[in-house]
């Protein structure tokens, strides 16, 4: 598996979007989180 790096800007924008969703809706933050994880997977595995 190739290695998987998320640069300092991405992890910002990451934090971003995760506080926006504890504003906004809980239950979308965690689904897009667990989403983003999956597609990461898949980039590492696939790219």
């Amino acid at each position: 598996m190739n290695p998987l790096v998320i640069t300092i800007e991405a992890s910002r924008d990451l934090s971003e979007i995760s506080d926006y969703f504890l504003t906004q809706s809980v239950d979308a933050g965690e689904r897009f989180v667990e989403a983003f994880g999956k597609k990461c997977q898949q980039l590492a595995q696939f790219p």
